[in-house]
Protein backbone atom coordinates (compact mmCIF):
# COMPACT_ATOMS: atom_id res chain seq x y z
CA UNK A 1 0.00 0.00 0.00
CA UNK A 2 1.30 3.43 -0.94
CA UNK A 3 2.14 5.50 2.17
CA UNK A 4 -0.21 8.38 2.83
CA UNK A 5 2.60 10.92 2.42
CA UNK A 6 3.16 9.71 -1.13
CA UNK A 7 -0.55 9.67 -1.92
CA UNK A 8 -0.96 13.22 -0.61
CA UNK A 9 2.31 15.02 -1.16
CA UNK A 10 0.65 18.40 -0.69
CA UNK A 11 -0.44 17.49 2.85
CA UNK A 12 3.01 16.17 3.71
CA UNK A 13 4.66 19.34 2.36
CA UNK A 14 2.28 21.44 4.43
CA UNK A 15 3.20 19.49 7.58
CA UNK A 16 6.90 19.99 6.80
CA UNK A 17 6.35 23.74 6.52
CA UNK A 18 4.38 23.90 9.78
CA UNK A 19 6.97 21.87 11.69
CA UNK A 20 9.89 23.92 10.38
CA UNK A 21 8.21 27.24 11.15
CA UNK A 22 6.46 26.47 14.46
CA UNK A 23 8.28 23.53 16.03
CA UNK A 24 12.03 23.86 15.51
CA UNK A 25 12.74 21.26 18.22
CA UNK A 26 10.78 18.61 16.31
CA UNK A 27 11.78 16.91 13.07
CA UNK A 28 9.83 14.89 10.52
CA UNK A 29 11.19 11.67 9.04
CA UNK A 30 10.12 8.64 7.00
CA UNK A 31 11.06 5.09 7.95
CA UNK A 32 9.88 2.00 6.12
CA UNK A 33 6.72 3.60 4.79
CA UNK A 34 5.83 5.28 8.09
CA UNK A 35 6.20 8.96 8.94
CA UNK A 36 7.36 10.06 12.39
CA UNK A 37 7.59 13.41 14.14
CA UNK A 38 10.20 13.29 16.90
CA UNK A 39 12.00 15.67 19.19
CA UNK A 40 11.56 17.89 22.20
CA UNK A 41 8.19 19.34 23.16
CA UNK A 42 8.28 22.35 25.48
CA UNK A 43 5.42 23.00 27.88
CA UNK A 44 5.00 26.62 28.89
CA UNK A 45 2.85 28.32 31.51
CA UNK A 46 0.87 31.55 31.05
CA UNK A 47 2.94 34.70 31.57
CA UNK A 48 6.21 32.75 31.60
CA UNK A 49 8.63 33.01 28.69
CA UNK A 50 10.65 29.89 29.45
CA UNK A 51 9.18 26.37 29.45
CA UNK A 52 8.23 24.78 32.75
CA UNK A 53 8.88 21.28 31.40
CA UNK A 54 10.14 19.50 28.28
CA UNK A 55 9.45 16.01 27.01
CA UNK A 56 11.01 13.85 24.34
CA UNK A 57 8.12 12.72 22.19
CA UNK A 58 7.31 10.72 19.10
CA UNK A 59 4.26 11.01 16.88
CA UNK A 60 3.72 8.03 14.60
CA UNK A 61 1.43 8.84 11.69
CA UNK A 62 -0.95 5.97 10.86
CA UNK A 63 -1.36 4.63 7.34
CA UNK A 64 -4.82 6.21 7.08
CA UNK A 65 -3.74 9.64 8.28
CA UNK A 66 -5.38 12.21 8.42
CA UNK A 67 -8.54 10.16 8.99
CA UNK A 68 -6.92 8.69 12.12
CA UNK A 69 -4.84 10.50 14.74
CA UNK A 70 -1.09 9.94 15.18
CA UNK A 71 0.05 7.70 18.01
CA UNK A 72 1.85 9.74 20.67
CA UNK A 73 4.68 8.41 22.84
CA UNK A 74 7.02 9.81 25.49
CA UNK A 75 10.41 8.39 24.57
CA UNK A 76 12.79 9.37 27.40
CA UNK A 77 11.13 7.10 29.93
CA UNK A 78 10.51 9.76 32.57
CA UNK A 79 6.75 9.05 32.73
CA UNK A 80 5.60 5.61 33.91
CA UNK A 81 3.78 3.83 31.10
CA UNK A 82 0.73 2.63 32.98
CA UNK A 83 -2.99 3.34 33.13
CA UNK A 84 -2.64 5.69 36.11
CA UNK A 85 -0.48 7.92 33.91
CA UNK A 86 -2.80 7.45 30.93
CA UNK A 87 -0.80 5.16 28.70
CA UNK A 88 -2.04 2.12 26.82
CA UNK A 89 -0.33 -1.25 27.08
CA UNK A 90 1.58 -0.57 23.86
CA UNK A 91 3.18 2.55 25.38
CA UNK A 92 1.16 5.08 23.41
CA UNK A 93 -0.54 7.95 25.21
CA UNK A 94 -4.26 7.97 25.97
CA UNK A 95 -4.84 11.61 25.07
CA UNK A 96 -8.56 11.53 25.69
CA UNK A 97 -11.53 9.24 26.12
CA UNK A 98 -12.45 8.37 22.49
CA UNK A 99 -16.11 9.29 23.09
CA UNK A 100 -15.00 12.77 24.20
CA UNK A 101 -12.47 13.33 21.44
CA UNK A 102 -14.64 15.97 19.75
CA UNK A 103 -14.31 18.19 22.82
CA UNK A 104 -10.56 18.64 22.26
CA UNK A 105 -10.01 18.78 18.51
CA UNK A 106 -11.83 18.68 15.16
CA UNK A 107 -12.46 15.47 13.25
CA UNK A 108 -9.39 15.83 11.01
CA UNK A 109 -7.15 18.30 12.84
CA UNK A 110 -4.20 20.00 11.19
CA UNK A 111 -0.93 18.93 12.79
CA UNK A 112 -0.63 22.22 14.70
CA UNK A 113 -4.18 21.82 16.06
CA UNK A 114 -3.35 18.32 17.22
CA UNK A 115 -0.12 19.34 18.94
CA UNK A 116 -1.47 22.55 20.48
CA UNK A 117 -4.64 20.79 21.59
CA UNK A 118 -4.63 17.25 22.97
CA UNK A 119 -0.86 16.62 22.81
CA UNK A 120 0.16 19.67 24.83
CA UNK A 121 -2.80 19.24 27.18
CA UNK A 122 -1.63 15.68 27.91
CA UNK A 123 1.95 16.67 28.70
CA UNK A 124 0.87 19.81 30.59
CA UNK A 125 -1.14 17.50 32.86
CA UNK A 126 1.99 15.46 33.51
CA UNK A 127 4.10 18.56 34.02
CA UNK A 128 1.72 19.81 36.70
CA UNK A 129 1.80 16.42 38.41
CA UNK A 130 5.60 16.29 38.31
CA UNK A 131 6.07 19.85 39.58
CA UNK A 132 3.44 19.87 42.32
CA UNK A 133 2.94 16.24 43.21
CA UNK A 134 -0.78 16.71 42.64
CA UNK A 135 -3.10 16.25 39.70
CA UNK A 136 -4.23 19.50 38.04
CA UNK A 137 -7.45 21.21 39.18
CA UNK A 138 -9.04 19.98 35.95
CA UNK A 139 -8.89 16.52 37.51
CA UNK A 140 -8.32 13.10 36.06
CA UNK A 141 -9.94 10.99 33.37
CA UNK A 142 -10.92 7.41 33.95
CA UNK A 143 -10.66 4.35 31.73
CA UNK A 144 -12.79 1.47 30.58
CA UNK A 145 -16.52 0.95 30.87
CA UNK A 146 -16.85 3.15 33.98
CA UNK A 147 -15.30 6.12 32.19
CA UNK A 148 -17.54 5.72 29.15
CA UNK A 149 -20.63 5.36 31.31
CA UNK A 150 -19.67 8.51 33.22
CA UNK A 151 -19.29 10.33 29.89
CA UNK A 152 -22.85 9.44 28.90
CA UNK A 153 -24.15 10.29 32.38
CA UNK A 154 -22.67 13.78 31.96
CA UNK A 155 -23.88 14.25 28.39
CA UNK A 156 -27.41 13.02 29.08
CA UNK A 157 -27.61 14.56 32.57
CA UNK A 158 -28.71 11.33 34.20
CA UNK A 159 -27.48 8.61 36.54
CA UNK A 160 -29.87 6.01 35.19
CA UNK A 161 -28.18 3.21 33.24
CA UNK A 162 -31.50 2.42 31.56
CA UNK A 163 -31.63 5.91 30.06
CA UNK A 164 -28.11 5.50 28.70
CA UNK A 165 -28.97 2.10 27.29
CA UNK A 166 -32.06 3.39 25.50
CA UNK A 167 -30.09 6.35 24.17
CA UNK A 168 -27.39 4.03 22.82
CA UNK A 169 -30.05 1.93 21.14
CA UNK A 170 -31.22 5.01 19.26
CA UNK A 171 -27.70 6.24 18.61
CA UNK A 172 -26.54 2.94 17.09
CA UNK A 173 -29.67 2.34 15.03
CA UNK A 174 -29.19 2.39 11.27
CA UNK A 175 -31.96 4.98 11.07
CA UNK A 176 -33.61 7.07 13.79
CA UNK A 177 -37.40 6.80 13.69
CA UNK A 178 -39.62 9.78 14.50
CA UNK A 179 -42.24 7.66 16.29
CA UNK A 180 -39.83 6.46 19.00
CA UNK A 181 -40.45 7.79 22.48
CA UNK A 182 -37.65 9.91 23.90
CA UNK A 183 -34.93 8.07 25.76
CA UNK A 184 -35.26 10.47 28.71
CA UNK A 185 -38.58 8.94 29.80
CA UNK A 186 -40.74 12.00 29.14
CA UNK A 187 -43.15 9.95 27.02
CA UNK A 188 -42.94 12.45 24.18
CA UNK A 189 -41.92 11.50 20.62
CA UNK A 190 -38.19 11.83 20.12
CA UNK A 191 -38.42 14.76 17.63
CA UNK A 192 -40.38 16.75 20.23
CA UNK A 193 -37.86 16.13 22.99
CA UNK A 194 -34.16 15.16 22.73
CA UNK A 195 -33.72 14.30 19.06
CA UNK A 196 -31.00 16.97 18.76
CA UNK A 197 -28.85 15.21 21.38
CA UNK A 198 -29.15 11.90 19.56
CA UNK A 199 -28.17 13.47 16.24
CA UNK A 200 -25.37 15.47 17.86
CA UNK A 201 -23.56 12.44 19.27
CA UNK A 202 -24.35 10.23 16.26
CA UNK A 203 -22.36 12.74 14.20
CA UNK A 204 -19.37 12.71 16.60
CA UNK A 205 -18.98 9.18 17.92
CA UNK A 206 -18.38 6.35 15.42
CA UNK A 207 -21.28 3.91 15.36
CA UNK A 208 -18.94 0.94 15.82
CA UNK A 209 -17.52 2.51 18.98
CA UNK A 210 -20.98 3.24 20.42
CA UNK A 211 -22.23 -0.23 19.48
CA UNK A 212 -19.26 -1.88 21.20
CA UNK A 213 -19.99 -0.01 24.41
CA UNK A 214 -23.73 -0.74 24.12
CA UNK A 215 -23.00 -4.45 23.99
CA UNK A 216 -20.52 -4.21 26.87
CA UNK A 217 -23.08 -2.29 28.91
CA UNK A 218 -25.73 -4.94 28.30
CA UNK A 219 -23.33 -7.66 29.38
CA UNK A 220 -22.22 -5.74 32.48
CA UNK A 221 -25.65 -4.76 33.74
CA UNK A 222 -27.76 -7.58 32.26
CA UNK A 223 -30.37 -5.14 30.96
CA UNK A 224 -33.14 -6.88 29.03
CA UNK A 225 -35.62 -4.09 28.28
CA UNK A 226 -35.45 -1.34 25.68
CA UNK A 227 -34.30 -1.16 22.08
CA UNK A 228 -31.72 -3.46 20.59
CA UNK A 229 -28.58 -2.03 19.00
CA UNK A 230 -29.14 -1.17 15.37
CA UNK A 231 -32.36 -3.16 15.26
CA UNK A 232 -35.21 -0.65 15.73
CA UNK A 233 -38.07 -0.58 13.24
Amino acid sequence: MTPWFERDRHLYSKIVQVVESQYPTLHLSQEGGTAYLRGRLNITAPLLASPVASYDIELEFPSDYPDADPLVRETAGIIPKDADHHFYNDGSACLFLPEARWRQCPARPAIAEFIEGPVKAFFAWHAHLALTGHKPPSGDWRHGIDAILLFYFEELQTRDVRVVRTFLGYMTAKKVRNHWRCYCGSGRPLPQCHMAQVQFLRARIPRARALSFFQALQNAFSCRNGPRPGGQN
